[in-house]
């Protein structure tokens, strides 16, 4: 919705005028930086940002600003007896140097949920009011650079309390603030992928029907984190013939808006918010090909990923054989033709498999070393998939990895 003529609008008849002139700083980062104080993660592209409920994560605190959700609400709302104000809550929670005070046992931060359950009951009983349908559920968090991943999901997790659920990580383009997610498709990509972010590496898990398999990585190994989006894109750009080819095989012909990899990020908990949104930004360039989906909980904070990597293996060496066990095209070609991906970024939950073991035989032809390596650290074939037919909670997706 493009909000602007009726803003204009407002500067002169409304008492929101203010507001409207005090939220036009959004717009223009020079003006956020010295007005707001804000320090914004310099990004490389991203889509413009919508007017939606703002939190701010500052390293001494986390502002809450709710001046372009009530710019939104319809004019005849200006008649209800109670109408929402808007509002900045200036340090709602205190932080220290970007982390939550030591000693915090909850993830739920209440204050924060607070403040947007209000925004949230507010948009439903408006909207049933006037028969609009007001709320979406969308918000957008800006982190200043330093800020960890583990202060970033515990946001993300309070917000999802409070019905919250479909957030946008921001940061600075060409003086204007933008959020790196890549414009949402009418059909959902057929495969899907773990992105492994930490400090100093990253690694794709492929992990088709929840088999074993090594860690993918650009051409430098996973240290080359900087490669990670181009590696995704041409796992992409491998598979699509493969599902193509099944495709035809079962009798059906390519499905269009369909022949691209979903990817999950899963960062390691000490992950800073500049780094994350460098890797979104990267990723959100390789759109089409690669469209990014929920942001899972990651890894804690003594994870450094070496285990992970020790057997990681480059996109660009994987022979034939491999790209055939990888990319998995008979499942994803008839996953499509059953119709039964749901892509998690939409549910908001990960995908489900039902439980099913995978093929040795097949995992020990194309990757022999692999296994060699492995030996006895591998998960019996009758193991249960990554994945459970049940569908987690938006809390275990998100700080799952943390509840140990």
């Amino acid at each position: 919705m493009n909000m602007m003529p009726w803003i204009l609008l407002q500067l002169g008849c409304d008492p929101l005028a203010e507001s409207v002139r005090d939220e036009a700083i959004w717009y223009d980062t020079e003006r956020i930086v010295s007005e707001a104080g804000v320090a914004l993660v310099p990004i490389s592209s991203g889509e413009p940002v919508g007017y939606w409920p703002r939190v701010v994560i500052r390293e001494e605190g986390i502002d809450v600003d709710n001046r372009a959700w009530v710019l939104t609400l319809p004019e005849a709302a200006y008649a209800r007896e109670v109408m929402p104000q808007p509002l900045v809550w200036s340090s709602l929670v205190p932080l220290q140097d970007g982390r939550l005070p030591a000693g915090t046992e909850s993830r739920l931060i209440k204050p924060l949920y607070e403040a947007m359950l209000e925004m949230a009951n507010a948009s439903i009983d408006i909207g049933a009011e006037h028969e609009e349908a007001l709320f979406d559920g969308r918000f957008v968090v800006v982190p200043e650079p330093g800020i960890p991943w583990r202060t970033i999901s515990a946001v993300l997790y309070s917000a999802s309390q409070a019905m919250f659920s479909s957030w946008a990580l921001a940061g600075e383009v060409d003086g204007h603030l933008r959020y790196p997610g890549a414009p949402s498709q009418e059909q959902a990509c057929p495969y899907e992928v773990t992105v492994h972010l930490t400090s100093t590496e990253a690694w794709i898990d492929a992990h088709p029907l929840g088999a074993p398999t090594p860690p993918l990585t650009g051409a430098g190994g996973c240290a080359e984190t900087e490669g990670i989006a181009a590696a995704v894109a041409a796992l992409a750009e491998a598979c699509v013939p493969r599902w193509h080819a099944a495709q035809e095989m079962l009798g059906e012909q390519p499905v269009a808006g369909r022949d691209c990899v979903s990817v999950i990020l899963s960062p390691d908990s000490a992950l800073s918010a500049a780094a994350l949104l460098h890797h979104q930004a990267r990723l959100y360039e390789a759109w089409p090909a690669v469209e990014q989906g929920l942001l899972s909980w990651g890894s804690t904070e003594d994870d450094s990923g070496v285990d992970a990597c020790q057997h990681a293996i480059p996109v660009a060496s994987l022979r034939p054989e491999q790209l055939d066990y990888i990319c998995d095209a008979e499942w994803v070609a008839r996953t499509i033709q059953e119709g039964q991906h749901a892509p998690s970024h939409r549910a908001r939950s990960l995908r489900s498999f039902e439980p099913q073991g995978y093929d040795l035989e097949a995992l020990t032809s194309a990757f022999p070393d692999y296994v060699a390596k492995r030996g006895g650290s591998l998960p019996p074939p009758s193991r249960e998939p990554l994945y459970q037919s049940s569908e987690p909670s938006l809390e275990s997706v998100l700080l799952g990895g943390e509840q140990q």
